[in-house]
């Protein structure tokens, strides 16, 4: 597997302001700026940040204590080891393999989860249903 520089990455190719990460070891790299698209099968090392909106391909692999910003989306068959943290807005998708003591913040979107907005509206949907039904049995105890 390639492994990369930071002057690699930074020579990167730019399409439509997103830099195109191919498939490679990114472990000697620690920070990375928003828009980039890494390729299925890259690796990333300990404390890794990534600024908003990484998109990430099937496979990847990221190290221990990885630390991921706002609005970035995971694809499905990622795998996230121990003590990663997934700050607010996250998308992890589909099948990813999320590790030990892994933080992923209540905003994250993950499938089979709720977020928060949705926990309202089934809040609100319960509770209307409640006084509706409450209603219901007021009106057939009535008598005239």
């Amino acid at each position: 597997m390639q492994k990369y520089t930071q002057e690699d990455f930074e020579n990167f190719e730019v399409i439509d302001g997103v830099k195109i990460c191919p498939k490679g070891n990114y472990t000697e790299i620690k920070s990375f700026p928003s828009n980039c698209r890494f390729e299925r099968g890259s690796r990333f090392g300990d404390e890794t940040k990534f600024d908003g909106w990484c998109h990430f391909e099937d496979e990847c692999t990221f190290g221990k204590k990885s630390l991921f910003g706002k609005r970035c989306t995971f694809e499905q068959g990622c795998c996230f080891e121990e003590r990663c943290e997934f700050r607010a807005e996250c998308s992890i998708g589909e099948n990813c393999y999320i590790g030990k003591n892994c933080r992923i913040d209540e905003t994250c979107y993950m499938p089979g989860r709720l977020t928060p907005f949705e926990k309202l509206l089934m809040m609100a949907a319960k509770e209307s249903e409640r006084n509706r039904t409450e209603v219901i049995e007021v009106e057939d105890n009535f008598e005239l």
